[in-house]
């Protein structure tokens, strides 16, 4: 009978052991959110600080919509994963960051190509957990094949919406937003919190320009689809 009862513990350990390692398999290692800087445009990583170290300022909200990286770890490198990300809202006073309504289009950039899918957010819904807003589901997520440097930049753009003036009214009610990304079976990922998107208007001008505008690497994003990252990935 005491040989009985101690199989308990050891059952209950190893299913504590299996739980927690299925937590950690998620493969959605992080993401950033494009934000203002003195200097013009950079990165927002996970952290709340910039790529070079500055404080995230508001997102920016390109005439693609919102834009940054989605970045996978290692084990998911040549695998095809599928995935929706939209954006969620925190109103003052309240728990949970909800998420926003709309009609979204999502274009991911990897590299061999891009691909673009639309969809229909619900609104009001917490963002936690696996939890997924998107209507359908995973019914018109973005399907692709992780490239090898483990990172692809997104764009998620709200229809109606456009950058500068209207960008900052559709967004005035709340005091924060995120961006979520949510994989079909590869778990889930936020940027950092930062404040909705103000007049700022990235100009549309030639690459030497928009170098300046913004600091360097998402300013070479903005003008194309087609930038990898190797460096970042490498000292990562």
């Amino acid at each position: 009978m005491s040989a009985r009862r101690s199989l308990f513990p050891l059952a209950a350990s190893l299913l504590l052991t299996f739980a927690l390692a299925g937590t950690a398999a998620a493969h959605i290692d992080s993401k950033t959110i494009l934000v203002e800087t003195t200097g013009g445009a950079e990165e927002c990583l996970e952290s709340g600080v910039t790529t070079s170290g500055a404080a995230c300022g508001a997102a920016v909200y390109t005439p693609d919509g919102f834009t940054g990286t989605i970045n996978f770890t290692a084990d998911e490198i040549g695998d095809t994963v599928s995935l929706v990300d939209y954006i969620c809202v925190h109103t003052p006073g309240d728990g949970a960051f909800k998420s926003f309504a709309g009609a979204y289009t999502l274009t991911i950039d990897y590299d061999t190509g891009t691909t673009s899918t639309s969809y229909t957010v619900d609104g009001g819904e917490d963002c936690i957990d696996a939890a997924n807003s998107v209507s359908d589901g995973f019914g018109s997520a973005a399907s692709f094949t992780v490239p090898a440097d483990g990172t692809v930049t997104y764009w998620v753009e709200i229809a109606g919406v456009e950058p500068g003036t209207d960008a900052q009214q559709t967004f005035s009610g709340y005091n924060s937003i995120l961006n979520r990304v949510v994989g079909d079976g590869i778990g889930h990922a936020h940027s950092a919190s930062v404040k909705p998107p103000t007049t700022f208007i990235i100009p549309e001008a030639p690459l030497t320009v928009l170098l300046l505008v913004s600091g360097g690497a998402l300013a070479a994003l903005l003008v194309t689809r087609r930038i990898r990252r190797p460096a970042e990935m490498a000292a990562a």
